[in-house]
């Protein structure tokens, strides 16, 4: 004999209103717990699926050929729910919708929109450009995509006695100066007039990193060798505005992402 398990909780008062929650004490996440997620160390953003550990909402753009089909933003189990609901075609009805738009993508990021109830805590900001100063933030970033989906962040207002994150810094080592040709060593590209630092802070998400010409931006996870070294590089130049040289590159490992935290 199999059985159901369906427990009904009742709460007499929820931001004011009288509220009965259905809940399966199997669904971890879904039932209810007594701590709340906390913005932003609950939090997760995972452009490889669903991670282990956490319930997550989809975020997709079926309009967006560039994998984004395997995107969740997540917080952790054990943690109530936030309730987040992710729609690509406007707002929700009923709740508190934050956009989430990347001008340089022209695959319909407009009328994306992700959101909470209007009794959330969570008060969401979306920046397409960095983090919001004085806020709390998670990089969103789909490296398959390059529309410049590097430097996009959800953020919020820090949760009081909770460290808060104000910086994060790429550590780097020098694995020194490559040949390139037009099929590219390193194949994402995140822009031009970049210094070493920025670079680094773009690929972040990649295993190594180069910077070529004037300051063109290179990131990848394999590769960087497969046309050989080669000397003469100026790899000082393009934190000046020179160039590092024709068909040359400065190639760096990531060798670690540290994090500037106040509390």
């Amino acid at each position: 004999m199999r059985f159901t398990y369906i427990c009904l909780l009742f709460a007499s008062s929820v931001s004011g209103e009288n509220v009965r929650f259905l809940q399966n004490p199997r669904d971890e996440c879904n039932r209810l717990y007594r701590d709340e997620a906390i913005w932003p160390t609950d939090f997760k953003w995972s452009s490889a699926g669903e991670p282990n550990g956490y319930c997550c909402v989809q975020i997709h753009e079926n309009a967006d050929p560039h994998t984004w089909h395997d995107n969740y933003f997540c917080w952790k189990k054990g943690k109530n729910s936030p309730r987040m609901k992710w729609k690509s075609s406007g707002r929700i009805r009923n709740m508190r919708c934050t956009q989430i738009h990347e001008g340089a993508d022209p695959h319909t990021w407009n009328d994306n929109y992700l959101c909470v109830p209007h009794s959330s805590k969570l008060r969401l900001s979306w920046s397409s450009a960095g983090r919001i100063r004085g806020k709390s933030c998670i990089r969103w970033v789909e490296n398959s995509d390059p529309h410049t989906w590097h430097d996009n962040y959800l953020c919020a207002d820090p949760t009081p006695g909770i460290p808060t994150l104000l910086e994060d810094k790429v550590e780097k080592e020098y694995l020194g100066c490559y040949k390139d040709r037009g099929n590219r060593a390193l194949p994402t590209y995140m822009g031009n007039r970049k210094t070493t630092p920025e670079c680094a802070n773009l690929c972040s998400g990649f295993t190594y990193f180069a910077l070529q010409w004037k300051g063109e931006c290179w990131c990848g996870n394999s590769g960087y060798d497969r046309y050989g070294t080669t000397g003469g590089c100026s790899c000082n130049a393009a934190d000046t505005g020179g160039n590092v040289g024709g068909w040359k590159q400065c190639v760096y490992k990531v060798s670690c992402t540290c994090y500037i935290i106040t509390f």
